[in-house]
């Protein structure tokens, strides 16, 4: 569903209600044209009542897991925001590009 997770997501419609978890596939940077962003997803989660509690990313995309919550507090709201938003600037600045490559070194010199 690359480029499609806030499409995906809309189909839900009500059906969103019932579910206490959502792992969801996110870009950090532009790879699709008219894709959503993290920060499209965390808003489109943010108002459905989730917040994000994990995410994991490589260059470009990653994966976030969202919980439902009975309120989202202010807290997440600016957790997730503030956290999209170096995530957004760290991969304009193509620092994501150098940290994923600077990993996959680092596991090759420890699988040596």
């Amino acid at each position: 569903m690359e480029g499609a997770e806030l499409k995906a997501l809309n189909s839900l419609g009500e059906k969103i209600k019932s579910i206490d978890f959502a792992l969801v596939e996110v870009s950090i940077r532009k790879n699709f044209k008219d894709g959503p962003l993290l920060w499209d997803i965390d808003n489109y989660m943010i108002k459905n009542k989730f917040a994000r509690i994990y995410i994991k990313t490589g260059a470009a995309s990653g994966d976030a897991l969202y919980k439902k919550m009975d309120k989202v507090q202010l807290y997440w709201v600016c957790k997730m925001r503030m956290e999209s938003f170096l995530m957004r600037i760290l991969a304009a600045l193509q620092v994501t590009d150098f940290l994923a490559v600077l990993k996959k070194k680092c596991k090759s010199y420890v699988s040596l």
